[in-house]
């Protein structure tokens, strides 16, 4: 990792990261497929009543295990 990156993204970061909607993001969240942190309720309805936050590092191992399983 290279100084300034952060170590926990945001859902929204994360869905930007992959290029998907936040729809897809929080159904990949809730599903349990990407490995994230649950951190109480959120008060907004937008990010769906729970704050995610998920280890970089983790998704990068997500997206390589991802890419192996479809080669």
């Amino acid at each position: 990792m290279s100084p300034g990156e952060k170590l926990l993204l945001s859902a929204q970061e994360a869905a930007d990261l992959l290029d998907i909607g936040m729809n897809k993001m929080y159904a990949l969240l809730n599903a349990g497929e990407i490995p994230a942190i649950r951190l109480g309720i959120a008060r907004t309805t937008q990010q769906r009543g729970v704050h995610w936050k998920i280890s970089r590092a983790a998704l990068e191992r997500w997206i390589a295990s991802q890419t192996d399983a479809a080669s």
